[in-house]
């Protein structure tokens, strides 16, 4: 069975095509950057910079925990990251560049540090701009709906049509109330009480200085 999963995770790492899927959106990235940097300081720009970031981390966590796991019973393995750039056919020939490191996999680890630094980074951004009534339900919306669509189109974890309506309907449901609830929230932050309902010290039944 360890042999069998191993296989399983080599055909699925070398044929996810997650080398093309990064460059796309390190593309995208640094288009959206770029239109921050020039002024265009929007709160969608800031929630989906940092969305990004999210999900490349959310893809490689997942990745490297499937290969701890499977390294753990079937040591021949190859690294994720060697299966990557190599194919499954060389990834055993490839050769330490630094220590024990490969190219590909020192790459990798770059890859997730800037992903980590670059989304903390933006979501401070974000947060010293708005706030965060505004930021977090927008950004847990879109971190979550860019994440489980990359999930899904990685490792191709959809059985089927009607699984897929059946999945996207709920998750869809779930999304648009979290959305909802984040303006109702607002609006509700935003209504100013006339001034006979204000509370006071003295109806608290406070003493005052």
């Amino acid at each position: 069975p360890a042999a069998a999963d191993a296989l399983q995770f080599v055909e699925l790492v070398s044929t996810s095509g997650i080398l093309g899927l990064f460059g796309t959106l390190y593309v995208i990235q640094a288009v959206l950057i770029s239109m921050i940097r020039a002024g265009r300081q929007s709160l969608f720009l800031y929630v989906l910079v940092a969305s990004l970031f999210g999900a490349m981390n959310v893809m490689v966590s997942k990745i490297l925990t499937m290969f701890v796991r499977l390294k753990m019973t079937f040591s021949a393995i190859p690294n994720p990251a060697d299966l990557v750039f190599y194919g499954a056919m060389q990834a055993h020939q490839a050769r330490p560049l630094v220590l024990f490191l490969t190219g590909p996999q020192i790459l990798a680890g770059v890859v997730m540090g800037l992903s980590i630094v670059g989304q903390e980074s933006f979501r401070q951004q974000a947060l010293g701009r708005f706030s965060v009534m505004q930021f977090q339900p927008v950004f847990f919306a879109t971190f979550n709906v860019i994440a489980t669509l990359s999930g899904l189109l990685l490792f191709k974890e959809l059985d089927g049509p009607a699984h897929a309506v059946l999945f996207f309907s709920v998750f869809s449901a779930g999304i648009a109330l979290i959305l909802y609830g984040s303006r109702f929230l607002q609006k509700a932050r935003s209504v100013v009480l006339p001034s006979h309902i204000k509370l006071h010290k003295e109806n608290l039944g406070l003493k005052t200085l």
